[in-house]
């Protein structure tokens, strides 16, 4: 399924792929990010410049993450919401949470069906975001993505919980900018 989904992602693509660019994933987004880059190096000899990650556990970690309560009973579509909101000790925002929670549930089927095959390590930077209350990703596994890259690796922990985006926008999209206008500067 997360095949299916990089396959479109990368016809998608394909167009701009003639410039410089990056890609960036949160949660589960960072997982299909991963892949895609793996798609596009060896389907088209492509590769961003740089992956940004937040919120997302490293590859080689999803098994273990998996059987985490929060991740699989989330997957259980008997489930109520209230169930499942009552699995996470810290929610900063509870309304947004039950407004994406229908929509994450979709997706569960991808996640839970998603292997990890180990297959060489990325040759560009990884820059990731993790959150200090999240209950879904923890921070040290969000850092186990230096593995994941022969480049350089950086972690910025952030406030909040698994849905941190919001409140740290600003940071999250100072941090972009500034990547893509060093990548944009660098091949001119």
């Amino acid at each position: 399924m997360v095949s299916v989904l990089v396959h479109d992602l990368a016809e998608a693509m394909e167009p701009l792929l003639d410039k410089p660019f990056v890609i960036f994933g949160h949660s589960f987004g960072g997982m299909v990010g991963y892949e895609l880059i793996r798609h596009l190096k060896k389907s088209r000899g492509k590769s961003p410049a740089r992956l940004f990650i937040s919120g997302t556990i490293a590859p080689q970690l999803t098994k273990k993450w998996k059987e985490r309560d929060v991740i699989s009973e989330t997957a259980i579509l008997a489930n109520s919401e209230e169930r499942l909101l009552s699995l996470m000790s810290y929610i900063d925002d509870i309304e947004f949470l039950k407004k994406i929670l229908p929509v994450m549930r979709k997706d569960m089927a991808m996640i839970m069906n998603y292997v990890y095959q180990p297959n060489g390590k990325l040759e560009i930077p990884i820059t990731a975001f993790a959150a200090n209350k999240d209950e879904v990703v923890y921070p040290n596994e969000v850092e186990q993505w230096k593995e994941q890259t022969l480049n350089s690796f950086s972690l910025e922990v952030l406030e909040g919980d698994h849905w941190f985006l919001s409140r740290n926008q600003d940071i999250v999209s100072q941090r972009l900018s500034e990547a893509i206008e060093q990548t944009s500067s660098s091949t001119i």
